[in-house]
């Protein structure tokens, strides 16, 4: 059977089992003209022997692939469950980051500075969505912004890693409070490149027609 258009938008497992229940009808059907044309070769015990024998290996395929897209359905959502919620603690990491940084800018004009270390982010959504992708995820434009969100928040923890590297080892330094607001000033750019790819959703929701 050919798939008709605009199958993504029907529940696969009722495409399967009508499939299944189709396939039996004509197999039941192809019995019962074989009985009627050929009534030496089967009698009333036979075909009704192999109507439920058929009839029971269908609902058997049945009722196993139901299962299985029960599992699989299940499997994803605790995967996008578990993406979205690194991703909203990794927002509330960048506002608290934020914060910092915005203070941190304000202290070093009079050449002080905020001693709180920043927070790195979470990066694990990838690798757990990449490994384990859903069938809501296979789309090209997620991949490429999950991909871009992944990177980004690979290098922020970088600069986060370098800046607080240099905090330390560097405060004796003339031009220190200089170079701190470079590094803040930079994390703040990404943080807003950041807000704007976690504030997009995760999953669309399908519309209909």
């Amino acid at each position: 059977m050919q798939n008709p258009k605009g199958l993504n938008k029907i529940d696969k497992l009722g495409y399967v089992l009508v499939s299944v229940f189709l396939i039996l009808c004509i197999l039941i059907l192809l019995l019962l003209i074989t009985t009627k044309f050929f009534p030496k070769l089967f009698n009333k015990e036979i075909l009704s022997g192999a109507s439920v024998a058929i009839f029971s290996f269908f609902l058997a395929v049945g009722w196993d692939e139901y299962k299985n897209r029960r599992e699989i359905k299940r499997r994803e959502g605790i995967i996008i469950s578990a993406v979205e919620d690194e991703l909203r603690r990794n927002q509330q990491i960048l506002a608290e980051n934020k914060k910092i940084l915005e203070s941190d800018l304000i202290a070093r004009d009079e050449s002080k500075g905020v001693v709180i270390p920043l927070q790195y982010l979470y990066e694990g959504f990838w690798e757990l969505s990449r490994m384990n992708l859903p069938r809501k995820f296979i789309e090209k434009d997620y991949l490429v912004k999950m991909q871009k969100l992944a990177t980004l928040t690979n290098y922020f923890n970088e600069m986060i890693r370098s800046r607080e590297s240099y905090r330390i080892q560097n405060e004796a330094m003339t031009n220190f409070s200089g170079r701190m607001k470079i590094y803040d000033k930079s994390l703040l750019d990404k943080v807003a490149e950041l807000e704007i790819l976690l504030d997009e959703p995760l999953v669309k929701k399908s519309t209909g027609g």
